[in-house]
């Protein structure tokens, strides 16, 4: 099951000592937040790149996503160009 929390004072709610030390949360940590349909969901920044990562797949070592992608666009752009 789950914990129940009670919204307080403009909608704070203060995440329970046990459930902070399982996540390893402390203060200062920032958590994403999202609504999932009815769903309020909080996550922390790894939590949402472990996630992202089992969809997509964890970036090769040392190289930004980005400029893979830029590079694997190019060498397609050559290959097109070179069978016109």
């Amino acid at each position: 099951m789950g914990t129940i929390l009670k919204l307080g004072q403009n909608g704070r709610m203060i995440i329970p000592v046990e459930l902070r030390h399982n996540l390893d949360l402390k203060e200062g940590d920032e958590l994403l937040v999202t609504v999932e349909g009815k769903r309020l969901v909080l996550e922390t920044e790894a939590a949402l790149l472990e996630r992202l990562y089992a969809t997509v797949g964890e970036p090769p070592e040392g190289e930004l996503v980005s400029n893979e992608l830029i590079r694997e666009r190019r060498e397609e752009a050559e290959r097109e160009s070179a069978d016109q």
